[in-house]
């Protein structure tokens, strides 16, 4: 077996990551993104994250990730929903699959599970009430039998493995670790979430103590205007939550920012 240098693995990485760039300059992954944040965003319930193998260890880190960012998620093991754990299923869902070749059998017989499980609860509350499901999927493949599944495919544009055989997940991950970077950022923005949102959610560890720090040395500032001498109007009965309610004085922007209990 011939051996591949490191700078080979290197650039081999690099060139997946500028084939998604050149599939993005063409619009196609921006327009993804965008529709799978809009559905994320419009979501009842926490959303659903699955993937199995390699995939699924990414299909983890993105719902450690998206939790952080205040956008409730819940990984899903495909095998584990089989033996209990699609009670976690709720009616209306969003759902993301993360799965390279797209064929991923554990996924397709997660799929059908949730659309009977949906019938059930149709057909036992005799309603006529809408009860959807969102699929998203993040593959290699979109013309697979999981893509004709999904309501929004983002392709990682199929990049070859790095590994000399050829198989091992090495290029398609770091891929699908990207675009689940892209998404992530999106969604922040989407959010308007600032410093001290997120330090809410990441009260520990150096991340947690720098945001604490960054916000003693810089005071809370109007999203609006940026000023930083704003009005603590918050009252008892107005903040039962750990919440300030500040006004700008300048421009009238009201905002709640949570804080810890004294």
């Amino acid at each position: 077996m011939k051996s591949i240098k490191t700078y080979e693995i290197i650039d081999a990485e690099i060139q997946a990551l500028e084939n998604l760039k050149e599939m993005d300059d063409l619009g196609w992954i921006d327009s993804m993104i965008s529709n799978a944040v809009s559905i994320i965003q419009t979501r009842d319930f926490p959303v659903i994250i699955s993937g199995i193998g390699k995939a699924g260890i990414v299909a983890k880190a993105m719902t450690a990730t998206f939790n952080s960012i205040g956008v409730p998620s819940v990984f899903l093991h495909p095998t584990e929903a089989q033996h209990g754990d699609l009670g976690i299923i709720p009616p209306n869902l969003t759902l993301i699959l993360i799965s390279n070749s797209g064929q991923t059998e554990e996924l397709l017989q997660l799929v059908k599970l949730i659309r009977q499980k949906q019938k059930y609860i149709k057909d036992r509350l005799n309603t006529s009430n809408l009860i959807y499901l969102n699929i998203i999927l993040i593959t290699g493949n979109p013309d697979s039998p999981l893509a004709k599944e999904a309501n929004v495919i983002i392709s990682t544009g199929n990049p070859p493995e790095v590994c000399p055989l050829g198989l091992t997940p090495t290029t398609s991950t770091t891929v699908m670790s990207v675009i689940a970077d892209i998404l992530t950022v999106r969604l922040i923005e989407a959010k308007g979430l600032t410093r001290e949102d997120y330090g809410v959610n990441h009260h520990g560890g150096y991340l947690g103590k720098k945001i604490r720090e960054s916000i003693e040395q810089h005071p809370y500032k109007c999203p609006k205007c940026g000023n930083a001498d704003l009005i603590d109007i918050t009252t008892t009965t107005s903040s039962p939550c750990n919440t300030r309610n500040l006004i700008c004085p300048k421009c009238n922007y009201t905002s709640g920012v949570k804080h810890e209990s004294e």
